[in-house]
């Protein structure tokens, strides 16, 4: 058995640190070193000819080119931080009994995450760091959770002192009542709140160094809530107007769609279309994360209405700046184009909302046309889906007022989506579109072997 753990711990020693404290984790879970034996191996870990900072070094150097004495003493001399990590991992985290083995990989994940943020912080705090910020990695498994705090700016101060009372791993219900809905409150009123905030969580804590660009010092308002300065608007819009549809092929399929709307036949006249709303000195603006795909997006719209069909709606172009595209520009009506901002989903109005008043809700043509466009978004997987997901919901509402001819373009729509596309997304909103649609036909089809059976018993 000595022989064993003896290999074990020896394999352990050639994999980098993070690795080796994961590894460590795992086998004290896994009942394969006492509390004894990790304490010996988690002091040879963090004591080890200076290993223990020069995976934070490259991340500091741009704050401090010239280490002081006390940070050179620090990088060889004895570390203590062994001991809160030996904390963290038998107190704040108590071992589990009966864990399988994906769920032990999934525990040393996560607190050998909890153990790197406390060592970041003490080395922040020794190197003279007075801020950091969380950085979550972006992609279609962000949480919502980390997908929000990315970003955040705290004093270290506060976030030193917070961590050892936090709790181990964040469940949503008690973090946004903790913290009073962040993504509606305003930023310096949030207190601390440091990764990991679940299991296998991989955001993170970087100091944070004062933008210089004035576009990255816009992101980094929004991020927080702050107020934005006109200098950090103007680079949102700036920076929107450089971008381009994800391809040649994308830019083609939008405005073959849409360019009637502008009386407009080429695709060059369909993106000048574009540029003139974002130089329009009256354009509304909001940033947002999608409820689509979660990336942060830029909404602009104009709020002097265009008729269409005898019915007003805005010119409403969409823009993604985490994916660095322009999305789509057509005409909506404000109720759609308000259905963005839904307040969970980190809302900045950028200029004065604009809503519109006393606007009839009706159904017309061009509504029913642009959401036959849903069939084309979703093969193609073109996020512009959500905006026709939007407008679906605002038909339901006013559905007996719908012209029958309208309806059944809708309804055929609705077979196309349940037959080919039910099962393509699992965000919120696209599920509970499914099961309306899905309730639609179902009350429809209802109506109608109700009327053949009522036309039946009238010839009969």
């Amino acid at each position: 058995m000595k022989a064993l753990k003896y290999i074990l711990l020896n394999k352990i020693a050639k994999k980098s640190r993070a690795e080796q404290l994961t590894r460590l984790i795992h086998l004290f879970v896994s009942g394969k070193i006492n509390e004894k034996q990790l304490m010996a191996q988690l002091e040879k870990l963090y004591n080890r000819s200076g290993e223990a900072r020069n995976t934070l070094t490259p991340q500091l150097s741009t704050l401090n080119s010239q280490p002081s004495t006390l940070n050179s003493q620090l990088t060889t001399g004895k570390d203590l931080l062994y001991q809160q990590i030996y904390h963290s991992i038998t107190s704040t985290y108590p071992k589990k009994e009966g864990l399988e083995a994906h769920q032990i990989e999934s525990y040393a994940n996560t607190v050998s995450a909890r153990a790197a943020t406390t060592e970041r912080l003490s080395e922040y705090q020794n190197r003279g760091v007075h801020k950091v910020q969380i950085v979550a990695y972006l992609d279609h498994a962000t949480t919502d959770i980390c997908r929000m705090m990315h970003g955040r700016v705290f004093e270290l101060g506060p976030a030193m002192g917070i961590l050892a009372n936090q709790e181990p791993l964040v469940h949503s219900e008690n973090f946004w009542a903790a913290n009073d809905h962040f993504s509606q409150s305003p930023s310096a009123e949030m207190r601390p709140w440091l990764p990991p905030y679940h299991y296998n969580c991989r955001t993170r804590i970087v100091p944070y160094i004062e933008p210089k660009d004035a576009y990255d010092a816009a992101l980094n308002s929004y991020h927080n809530l702050s107020k934005m300065p006109e200098k950090q608007i103007a680079a949102v819009v700036d920076h929107a107007a450089r971008l381009e549809f994800a391809s040649p092929e994308k830019l083609s399929q939008h405005s073959e769609k849409h360019k009637a709307e502008y009386g407009i036949t080429t695709n060059a006249g369909y993106l000048n279309e574009v540029k003139k709303l974002l130089k329009n000195p009256l354009k509304q603006m909001a940033l947002a994360i999608s409820a689509r795909d979660g990336s942060l997006t830029l909404y602009v719209w104009n709020p002097k209405v265009r008729t269409l069909n005898n019915k007003e709606r805005h010119d409403f172009a969409v823009f993604s700046l985490d994916k660095k595209c322009l999305k789509t520009l057509h005409a909506k009506s404000m109720e759609d184009i308000e259905k963005n901002f839904d307040p969970k989903n980190k809302v900045m109005f950028l200029s004065d909302q604009y809503t519109s008043k006393g606007v009839s809700k009706m159904i017309v043509e061009i509504d029913a046309r642009q959401y036959e466009y849903i069939i084309d978004y979703l093969e193609t997987d073109d996020s512009t889906d959500i905006q026709e997901i939007y407008s679906r919901q605002r038909f339901e509402k006013e559905w007996d007022s719908i012209p029958e001819p309208l309806k059944q373009r809708i309804l055929a729509v609705d077979k196309i989506v349940l037959e080919r596309y039910a099962d393509y997304f699992d965000y919120q909103i696209f599920k509970d579109y499914i099961k309306m649609i899905r309730n639609r036909l179902h009350i429809e089809s209802s109506c109608g072997i109700l009327a053949q059976n009522k036309s039946g018993e009238a010839h009969s």
